[in-house]
């Protein structure tokens, strides 16, 4: 493995089985800040970290029934 980077690869789990999407992150040394006395755990937790900000920009969720929730949410309020 080179040094000048190095590419995460995970996974969204949402608990269905098939038609994963994998996704990569490019981690460059810059990314990420490295200390000797870190532990293995801190240096997995820095991972997941990253991990977790790229997937939140890249991951978005589509929903196919918005204007059934207003219409569904309208009703409650009307019947309060």
């Amino acid at each position: 493995m080179a040094n000048d980077k190095f590419i995460a690869k995970y996974e969204v789990a949402d608990g269905y089985v098939g038609k994963s999407r994998p996704q990569s992150l490019v981690i460059r040394p810059e990314d990420i800040d490295v200390s000797p006395n870190m532990t293995d755990e801190q240096l997995e937790e820095a991972l997941y970290e990253m991990v977790e900000e790229d997937m939140q920009q890249k991951i978005s969720a589509d929903v196919d029934n918005a204007a059934e929730f207003v219409a569904w949410a309208r009703s409650l309020v009307e019947e309060a």
